[in-house]
């Protein structure tokens, strides 16, 4: 109810995230926290966690995507450059 009723307050999806990650349903957690970072799309903490479970949920290409957005927010970690290449290598061993 709350979730299809608020848009503008990241801190709510990313509750209900954690809530469903809890639970097991890995998915529902992903959608979540994604709609989180669309609404703040330049937190690290959020693009971070969206990543996390979406590796969790077996969706690499969205763990890219937050990966690669977490390269633009925080240029200079090699960690998600590093984070970057492995989901990479998880992909293409996937096809």
């Amino acid at each position: 109810f709350i979730d299809a009723r608020e848009g503008s307050d990241p801190g709510v999806a990313l509750e209900l995230a954690r809530l469903e990650r809890a639970r097991g349903d890995r998915s529902k957690a992903l959608g979540h926290a994604t709609k989180a970072a669309r609404i703040d799309a330049y937190d690290a903490t959020t693009r971070e966690f969206a990543a996390a479970l979406a590796v969790e949920a077996g969706d690499l290409r969205a763990a890219r995507l937050h990966v690669e957005a977490l390269g633009f927010l925080e240029p200079g970690e090699a960690r998600h450059r590093a984070r970057l290449a492995r989901i990479d290598e998880l992909i293409a061993g996937s096809r």
